[in-house]
């Protein structure tokens, strides 16, 4: 009897040990995708968001974004997923690109790559340049960008990095040597 209750209590511990196994400690990148997706707004501005969204891994990226995904990559990419906004008549198409990175540190370095542009009240940190605006929020760097230009199309680009960012959950941190920097005319 006794040799039976062990091997009850062995093969409780394989089949819970196979449960867990079976089941993914992170959420999916598909319901990641399906969460943010329907946390966009579908229209902004006259802009709708278009049924085609496309999601990019480490490998993928190089055909989207040929000569720039070392950059992505260089800084913890994990992957991309781009929204495409259909522009009104005579209005230009807006992307949205998110990038998650592995950590709000690398993010962080991603956003500040390239800190040409003017700052404006985006995420955790943003800049506009002409028909692009890059922000960072979290572990999240956002890329969004006009194709072509109007004052209607760099008004919607605001608005849909806006969206963008309100909806990213995730609170980060720049990389502590940040903070031993000077203040003053930090770029």
């Amino acid at each position: 009897m006794e040799g039976s209750g062990s091997r009850i209590a062995v093969l409780a511990a394989v089949v819970f040990a196979g449960a867990l196994m079976g089941c993914p400690t992170n959420p999916s990148q598909t319901d990641d995708h399906e969460t943010l997706r329907s946390a966009l707004p579908a229209d902004t501005d006259g802009w709708r968001r278009g049924d085609e969204d496309q999601i990019f891994d480490t490998e993928s990226i190089f055909g989207y974004i040929d000569g720039h995904a070392e950059v992505y990559l260089s800084f913890g990419m994990k992957r991309c997923l781009s929204f495409r906004y259909l522009g009104p008549e005579g209005e230009p198409d807006i992307v949205l690109d998110l990038f998650e990175m592995d950590s709000s540190e690398n993010a962080y370095g991603v956003f500040t790559h390239d800190r040409d542009g003017v700052d404006i009240d985006v995420g955790q940190g943003a800049l506009l340049r002409e028909s692009w605006l890059s922000f960072w929020q979290g572990r999240w760097f956002g890329s969004v960008y006009a194709e072509g230009e109007s004052e209607r199309s760099a008004a919607a680009l605001v608005a849909i990095a806006r969206a963008a960012a309100d909806r990213i959950s995730d609170e980060g941190v720049a990389p502590e040597m940040v903070s031993e920097l000077p203040a003053g005319g930090l770029d």
